[in-house]
């Protein structure tokens, strides 16, 4: 066992290293613990969704979860690390994938306020990217047809399926 004063040093030290972008929690959804990987160019990438993997296939240009923007909790009464879905340093958008259904939830909403703020202060818009902009997004030009040549996996092949489905 660990002293108090062991494990707050601990939990200071890696608050640190997310916040510098030194460690990135694993890449799984929080909730079900699931990984979405997809191969592109011979190089396997993972995200903690397989709406993110949708998404980065049709922007390999944007960086994922590279920028960690720092905030207060209110209602947890501790200060985090907010870390973006994607950023595009060239456009200046910051990009959050999330389902219209969770777009009010009280973590949702703390998290973009602080990415708002962060934005405004450095000058780059905050986008948030649903359900229903990723099928628009899959309707240009021929991103279907490249999601469906990259996935490969089962489960995402489903995800894929009942984005297009659910909204037709």
């Amino acid at each position: 066992m660990y002293s108090e004063e062991r494990r707050k040093r601990l939990s200071d030290r890696l608050k640190s290293k997310i916040s510098n972008g030194e460690w990135t929690p694993e890449r799984t959804s929080g909730w079900t613990k699931v990984r979405s990987t997809i191969v592109v160019n011979d190089v396997e990438l993972t995200f903690r969704s397989s709406w993110e993997a949708i998404f980065f296939i049709c922007n390999p240009s944007l960086e994922y979860e590279k920028l960690r923007i720092p905030y207060f909790d209110v209602e947890a009464n501790k200060n985090r690390v907010y870390i973006t879905d994607f950023v595009d340093e060239k456009q200046k958008i910051v990009y959050e994938i999330k389902p219209s259904s969770l777009k009010t939830s009280y973590n949702c909403l703390v998290k973009e306020k602080a990415a708002r703020s962060w934005c405004e202060e450095f000058g780059y818009v905050y986008k948030l990217i649903d359900e229903f902009a990723i099928k628009e997004l899959l309707s240009k030009g021929d991103n279907l047809n490249l999601c469906r040549s990259i996935i490969t996996d089962r489960s995402m092949k489903r995800s894929l399926n009942s984005i297009l489905g659910a909204i037709l």
